[in-house]
């Protein structure tokens, strides 16, 4: 027979299984592996990569795209196991903690990468990639230069 205490440590090391501290250290993307930006490379392999591109022009007879990406927050099973076991240690109260630290701990960069494609698809030229608090604040000055 089960008695009320039981049942509230069950539902109470639920709750703490289905964490959003747990979820929130799982949740972080792979960087992408830019070896493959090469001269020649194809725009498939590219996105595969970098995913769709934020915006594209013609240029020429050729595409330039622009991308975005995050670096320096990938998924991390350790820190997802750790929550984990203090939200079983502290019968779900580590939870309120747990999402706060995980918050805090979001330290990934955004980044912006420039690719021009020919005709056929494949790359021709890379730009280095730049944070996207710089290229915005690159962006803002140089619109300002230009209206006066």
């Amino acid at each position: 027979m089960k008695t009320p205490i039981h049942l509230l440590l069950i539902v109470l090391c639920s709750l703490g299984l289905s964490s959003c501290s747990v979820i929130m250290a799982m949740s972080g993307e792979e960087e992408p592996d830019l070896k493959i930006l090469q001269a020649g490379s194809s725009r498939e392999d590219v996105e595969k990569q970098l995913g769709e591109p934020v915006q594209s022009e013609p240029n020429g007879s050729g595409v330039r795209a622009t991308y975005e990406y995050e670096t320096g927050d990938p998924p991390d099973g350790r820190r997802a196991l750790a929550h984990i076991f203090l939200n079983l240690y502290t019968i779900g109260l580590y939870e309120i903690v747990g999402t706060a630290a995980e918050l805090g701990v979001h330290s990934g960069e955004d980044n912006k990468i420039t690719v021009t494609y020919d005709a056929n698809g494949k790359v021709e030229e890379i730009s280095e990639p730049v944070p996207v608090k710089q290229a915005e604040a690159t962006s803002s000055s140089q619109e300002a230069q230009e209206g006066q």
